[in-house]
């Protein structure tokens, strides 16, 4: 009798061990199918190549954190894709790094607007985080002196690769082949619904 209650204890407890671990398994399937489809759709959605080297999570972050800030998707993997090639220790020669490639001061100064001490978030997702609310500030802030949706985010691109005076000075988009070039190649829409070689990115419209 003591030796059946033991062995009913134990074939319970390892059946609960078991549905917990088969539990586990399924949940660890269920992710590796959802990220490997989300990369898809990814790719699928900006036209671009998420490299094998990029850590998973980070791709994730910065598309969760792209829908939390209501920013364009494909703009933003397209913007990540020309910055950095998604290299996320890569530094430009004027001291920008990371996957948004943010210079040290712009990081300075949102790192404590923003107060991310208080976040829990690593050096690549600070990384992601202030560039991308650098998106989001200088769209709101081109939105807020009446420019048009289209044209604001030209100038918000404009401002990320050529600086926010070099924008101000010129009182539009820069005449800077570099900076038009990689405004056309962010804010390109996609091949399968249009066709943009007639596209004019020096226009206000």
């Amino acid at each position: 009798m003591f030796v059946l209650f033991w062995f009913f204890i134990g074939g319970s407890w390892g059946g609960i061990e078991n549905n917990a671990i088969r539990d586990y398994e399924i949940k660890k399937i269920k992710r590796e199918i959802y990220l490997k489809d989300l990369i898809k759709q990814i790719e699928a959605e900006a036209e671009v190549t998420i490299p094998d080297y990029v850590e998973i999570k980070y791709v994730e972050y910065m598309y969760d954190l792209s829908k939390k800030l209501e920013l364009p998707t494909r703009m933003v993997f397209r913007l990540v894709y020309k910055e950095s090639d998604f290299i996320d220790t890569i530094v430009s020669p004027r001291g920008a790094y990371g996957f948004m490639q943010v210079m040290p001061s712009t990081d300075k100064l949102y790192n404590k607007a923003l107060q991310l001490d208080t976040l829990k978030l690593d050096d690549n997702e600070k990384n992601i985080y202030i560039g991308m609310h650098i998106l989001k500030d200088m769209y709101d802030y081109w939105i807020s002196k009446g420019k048009p949706d289209s044209y604001s985010w030209k100038l918000t691109l404009a401002c990320y690769n050529a600086g926010i005076g070099t924008v101000l000075y010129y009182n539009g988009i820069p005449p800077y082949r570099e900076t038009i070039s990689y405004i056309r190649f962010v804010l390109k829409e996609h091949s399968i619904t249009t066709d943009l070689s007639t596209n004019n990115y020096l226009t206000n419209r």
